[in-house]
């Protein structure tokens, strides 16, 4: 930019001298003609002394002005050159000012980058630090849960060894338990079973004894009534007394029985002598177990009947004692 504004005055110099050298000849020949004079006989030629001298000193000037006009454009230019090398300074200073301002903040980005990096680099060393850290934690606690669940599960194992010990043991208790109980149960079905023949061997032998014994209280009886009928006055007591007879005789003695026992008894009957209900009544000094014996008495056979149809009651009452036996 600077070079092409110092040629432009260059050529803004030259054309200014080229025209004063141009100026002056038109003047010096524009006065030559002024003081000629008119050609009055033909062909005149005239001549016109010019003085040398005054040319020389109008050239002198004309090169003098241009001179000036040279040395002012060359202090022009000299004085724009040192502008523009004031300018070139200044704006170098001010590049070299840049620059090292550019500079500094490069150095100080360079150092906050370089401090931030740092920074950076401590962070991402203690990340990284925290992450081996975590990472051993981790590895430590898992560490730890896989011997505490080896534990658990050891423990388990044992403990399922030991319930299983123990449910062996149980189960062969209890299976034991079960042959002894079955033996047991044999043993009791056995016994059970030769208790039943026994009882069956008692009954059928206490069925003949009661038959013969019923048997002979009747033929007792009929003695007793015969024996008796001067005593007993009446059939109502003749019928008293078979019934207490039949009574006497399929009564089955129990173990805890006493002496001289004496009785009420309440009898339900319908015709033909078969007992509808029997129940003790007051008085009565036998014991549950006697009370209970006589009442099957009662309901074992049925009651005297033929031969006392006129004195024969539904609803009839006797004292059953076993005073006389």
């Amino acid at each position: 930019m600077h070079v092409d504004t110092e040629w432009r005055n260059a050529i803004l110099g030259s054309l200014v001298v080229h025209l004063l050298l141009v100026a002056a000849m038109l003047f010096a020949a524009w006065d030559w003609t002024s003081t000629r004079r008119p050609n009055r006989t033909g062909l005149n030629i005239e001549a016109r002394v010019v003085d040398i001298n005054q040319f020389q000193q109008q050239m002198n000037q004309v090169r003098e002005q241009r001179d000036q006009a040279v040395r002012a454009e060359q202090q022009r230019l000299e004085r724009e050159r040192r502008a523009q090398q004031r300018d070139e300074a200044l704006q170098q200073q001010r590049d070299r000012d840049e620059q090292a301002r550019l500079e500094r903040e490069r150095q100080q980005q360079e150092q906050v980058d370089r401090q931030q990096a740092e920074q950076e680099q401590r962070e991402r060393q203690q990340a990284e630090q925290a992450e081996r850290d975590r990472q051993a934690e981790l590895q430590r606690q898992q560490a730890d849960e896989a011997e505490r669940r080896r534990q658990e599960l050891e423990t388990h194992r044992l403990a399922e060894q030991q319930r299983q010990r123990e449910q062996e043991a149980s189960r062969q208790r209890e299976l034991e338990q079960i042959r002894q109980q079955r033996e047991e149960a044999e043993r009791r079905r056995e016994l059970e079973q030769q208790r039943l023949q026994q009882l069956d061997d008692q009954q059928r032998r206490e069925d003949e004894i009661r038959r013969e014994e019923q048997l002979e209280a009747e033929r007792q009886a009929a003695a007793q009534v015969a024996a008796n009928a001067g005593r007993i006055g009446t059939l109502r007591e003749q019928y008293q007394s078979a019934i207490q007879a039949t009574v006497l005789a399929a009564w089955i003695r129990p173990p805890s029985v006493v002496d001289q026992i004496v009785c009420a008894i309440r009898i339900v009957q319908i015709p033909g002598g078969e007992v509808i209900d029997a129940v003790i009544t007051s008085p009565c000094n036998a014991d549950s177990a006697t009370q209970r014996s006589i009442i099957a008495a009662v309901k074992r056979d049925d009651l005297p009947y033929r031969g006392f149809e006129e004195v024969f009651e539904r609803d009839i009452t006797f004292i059953f004692s076993n005073r006389d036996n």
